[in-house]
C-alpha cells in the first residue's frame, strides 16, 4: 500500500493514523533490508502485525513467535488464523530450555509489565537500588518519583 492510500483507507482517528504513518515512514527506510516482528499471539501485538502488513511496501518484515511450551492451544490458532488473514508466515522458535530449567538457571521472570515499567524507568534515572526512604530517594532521583514510590511501597501495595 502506498502512502496516499494508506492515508485515504486510514481510520480518521488521530492516534491510529499517527500511528500507520510513522510505522510506514519508518519500515520503508531504505537503509532496513530486512525487519523481524515478534508476534505474541495478544492483542497488542495483533494490532501491530495489522499496521505493519498494511504499510510494508517491500515485504521485508519476518514475523516470528516464541514458543515457550506454556501457550494454549487458542494461542497457537490465533497465530494460524493470523497467518491465513494476513497471508504471511509466522516463524515458530521454540524454546532451548523448558521454563523451569530457565527458572533455576536464571531466576523468575518479571511479575508483570508494571513492575517492568518501573525498573525500566529507576534504570533511566540511573538509580543505584538504594535500600532508603522515599522522602530520602527523591530527593536523589527527583524525575523519577512513581517508580520511587513503587520500590519503597510508600502510599501501600502496588499492583503486581
Amino acid at each position: 500500500m502506498t502512502f496516499d492510500e494508506l492515508v485515504l483507507t486510514c481510520p480518521t482517528n488521530v492516534a491510529i493514523m499517527d500511528s500507520f504513518c510513522k510505522a510506514h515512514q519508518v519500515i520503508n527506510m531504505p537503509k532496513y533490508e530486512k525487519i523481524l516482528c515478534s508476534i505474541s499471539g495478544g492483542y497488542d501485538s495483533d494490532v501491530i502485525l495489522d499496521i505493519c502488513t498494511k504499510v510494508d511496501e517491500q515485504y521485508k518484515i519476518d514475523y516470528i513467535w516464541f514458543d515457550t511450551g506454556l501457550e494454549y492451544d487458542a494461542t497457537k490458532e490465533h497465530l494460524l488464523l493470523l497467518q491465513k488473514k494476513y497471508g504471511i508466515e509466522i516463524i515458530s522458535i521454540k524454546a532451548k530450555k523448558s521454563i523451569p530449567v530457565s527458572c533455576k538457571k536464571y531466576g523468575l521472570p518479571f511479575l508483570s509489565k508494571y513492575v517492568s515499567e518501573m525498573i525500566y524507568r529507576l534504570q533511566k534515572h540511573e538509580f543505584k537500588w538504594e535500600d532508603s526512604s522515599y522522602n530520602e530517594l527523591v530527593k536523589i532521583y527527583p524525575k523519577c518519583q512513581s517508580a520511587l514510590r513503587w520500590w519503597t511501597n510508600e502510599g501501600g501495595a502496588q499492583p503486581l
